[in-house]
C-alpha cells in the first residue's frame, strides 16, 4: 500500500555526524510508500554520518524554505 503517494517530505540533516540509523530507514520507508523525499542540509557537500555512512543532500535548507514559503 502506498499511503504517501503525492506527498513531499523534507528531512533536514547536519552537514556532519548525522545518525544513519535514523535517516536511512526513514527515507527508505517513506519512498517505499510513494513519497517524494528530499534531504536538506546547510551545505551541498557530502555529509558524513556518525558510523561513517555518507549521503549527499538534495537541496540547501535555505532553498527548501523558500520553496515552502514562496519567499525569494
Amino acid at each position: 500500500m502506498e499511503r504517501l503517494v503525492g506527498k513531499n517530505i523534507l528531512i533536514i540533516i547536519p552537514k556532519d555526524y548525522y545518525m544513519e540509523r535514523e535517516l536511512d530507514p526513514v527515507v527508505e520507508s517513506m519512498k517505499s510508500e510513494g513519497a517524494n523525499v528530499l534531504v536538506a542540509s546547510n551545505k551541498l557537500k557530502e555529509a558524513v554520518g556518525m558510523k561513517g555512512g555518507r549521503t549527499t543532500p538534495d537541496v540547501l535548507i535555505v532553498d527548501a524554505i523558500e520553496g515552502i514559503t514562496g519567499d525569494s
